[in-house]
């Protein structure tokens, strides 16, 4: 993967956050959050490909997510895998690997604290939840 895609994500990210929030000058985040690969729900039919990972990043004040996925979980996790190495040349960024999509939404609570993040959280918590409750069924 050229370096010009790690720019490009992170441009793509900036350029979302912006449009959010079109009186957003604040300078790029230092942060970029990526998500492990999951399988999305059999039932869901949001149009997000059957493996995906999510990634979140933007400016200080505003945050914006993007997915890459296929249908088979080699195309999102060697992409992971290769914008990672992409992004470790990129100055000065921390990148935050995320195992678990509740820690990612955790993280994005907490560096961009704000209704949207705070919903996010609480929809991802629910989902976990109702999940275990079905398991204990």
């Amino acid at each position: 993967m050229s370096r010009s895609i790690a720019n490009r994500v992170l441009r793509e990210l900036r350029a979302a956050a912006r449009h959010k929030a079109p009186t957003d000058r604040s300078p790029p985040s230092g942060h970029i959050l990526l998500g492990p690969v999951v399988q999305k729900p059999l039932d869901a039919q949001d149009g997000v490909p059957e493996f995906y990972f999510a990634i979140v990043g933007g400016t200080e004040q505003t945050f914006a997510t993007m997915s890459v996925g296929g249908a088979e979980r080699d195309l999102p996790t060697e992409f992971r895998l290769a914008l990672i190495a992409d992004l470790i040349s990129q100055r000065p960024i921390v990148i935050h690997d995320m195992a678990d999509e509740l820690e990612l939404a955790r993280w994005a609570a907490a560096i961009w604290p704000n209704e949207e993040t705070a919903r996010i959280l609480a929809a991802v918590r629910r989902e976990r939840e109702q999940a275990s409750a079905e398991a204990r069924q």
